[in-house]
């Protein structure tokens, strides 16, 4: 099929109104969630009119199987000035619903929200999810806040450490879904995103373990003092060895929680820029697309004043796309600089291979007199051979992010990956 064929995804008889896979439907609200505007995709789908929903309350199409929960962290997240994704059923006026994915936005005097039909494999989950979270509310065993924070557990469950994986995620599900659908000859898959999400981990790893491995190694300077003072007058170098020793090991320790923190919070700020990059490319595109089908459609120009809205749809293209882009290209930085950082650690290590070194012609020159600095030796060559093999790994991983990165960054648009294309704002007018 082509892609101007039009596709009915749900029967009539199902309970749900029929909602071709290829439309896209928007309405603009005040800052009290009074519709101001739609199109006219919106009007036929919900079953009013023009007159019915404009300066009517957004929640005239909200269906009662929905939890409360998810309005609660819609609005929260709206009111902090954040664009939000969320599956919603709706209710239309002859009393029969749809499933909607909406991308809503803040913008100048209100909100914006964008959607298509939700279609992926991701829906029957989230269908389940949300009624459990619905007959939990109806029982009076919880308040909205409460509810919020059970859905975001029961995400965490489903394996998203938060709701903007599971938003970033979830709309691209659906884009995916709803490109292979229309028969699109382009891949649609976000392996890029995939494998820069998997990596962060793996130097996650990495890192904890070097630091583990760093925890253990700081017992042996004072090893080495311990055998020094047993020897006396003869343990002077094997002291001043001890202190060089302590002082390499606690630059890497620092170098470590430099980067890591307590909490791991840069790991953390490496996977929120990626969900925020793959939720604002994937939104980038559903406006562009929306900006697009919207010039293309009738309406009621008495209405809808279509020069308003198109700016409008226009401006958040590019506004999404260009968050999207610098998010990722401060990614690519970072990484650029933590390279730096493992190079000059690297360059470290080459100390602790002088410290080894003098400690074996200690050895030799005190001979049985010091019979321990032979395990300590060996100690040493085991940690050095450890510390390099994860600083290559870390490495190799991060350069791996940067150039992934930098790629996502400065596609233009000319990437495989339609999902994931990053648009000029030439290209979204």
């Amino acid at each position: 099929m082509s892609n101007n064929e039009r596709r009915q995804i749900t029967r009539p008889d199902s309970g749900a109104v029929p909602v071709n896979i290829n439309e896209l439907f928007f309405s603009r609200t005040d800052d009290r969630g009074v519709i101001q505007s739609c199109n006219h995709t919106f009007k036929r789908i919900s079953g009013y009119e023009y007159d019915e929903l404009i300066g009517a309350p957004h929640k005239m199409v909200r269906h009662p199987d929905m939890p409360k929960a998810v309005f609660y962290l819609i609005w929260d997240r709206l009111k902090q000035g954040k664009a939000t994704g969320a599956f919603v059923k709706n209710l239309a006026k002859d009393g029969l619903h749809y499933w909607v994915f909406a991308l809503m936005s803040p913008i100048n005097g209100g909100y914006l929200s964008v959607r298509l039909n939700a279609s992926s494999d991701l829906l029957p989950s989230v269908e389940g999810m949300y009624t459990k979270l619905r007959e939990a509310e109806k029982a009076g065993h919880t308040t909205p806040e409460k509810s919020a924070k059970a859905l975001i557990d029961a995400l965490g469950d489903m394996g998203y450490p938060s709701y903007d994986a599971f938003m970033a995620q979830g709309l691209r599900y659906e884009m995916d879904a709803r490109e292979q659908a229309l028969g699109s000859r382009t891949v649609t898959t976000g392996e890029s995103f995939d494998t820069i999400i998997k990596t962060v981990e793996d130097i996650r790893a990495e890192t904890a373990a070097l630091s583990q491995t760093f925890a253990v190694v700081q017992a042996i300077p004072q090893n080495m003092r311990i055998l020094a003072s047993q020897l006396e007058v003869l343990g002077g170098p094997i002291s001043a060895i001890s202190s060089n020793y302590g002082d390499i090991s606690r630059k890497f320790m620092d170098w470590i929680g430099e980067f890591n923190g307590e909490t791991g919070r840069n790991f953390e700020a490496a996977r929120d820029t990626l969900d925020e990059g793959l939720f604002l490319l994937n939104a980038s595109l559903l406006q562009r697309e929306m900006h697009f089908q919207f010039g293309q459609e009738r309406r009621d120009l008495d209405l809808v004043d279509a020069s308003q809205e198109t700016h409008i749809l226009k401006e958040q293209t590019t506004h999404f796309n260009d968050r999207a882009r610098d998010g990722l290209r401060r990614l690519a930085q970072t990484s650029g600089q933590f390279t730096s950082a493992v190079g000059h650690m690297k360059r470290q290590v080459l100390g602790l291979s002088s410290t080894r070194m003098m400690c074996k012609i200690e050895g030799a020159r005190l001979g049985r007199q010091a019979d321990g600095l032979a395990e300590i030796i060996n100690q040493l060559d085991k940690f050095q051979s450890e510390i390099e093999k994860r600083l290559n790994r870390i490495d190799s991983l991060n350069r791996d992010i940067k150039r992934h990165a930098d790629a996502l960054a400065n596609s233009g648009g000319q990437g495989q990956n339609r999902v994931y294309q990053l648009y000029t704002d030439e290209t979204a007018a």
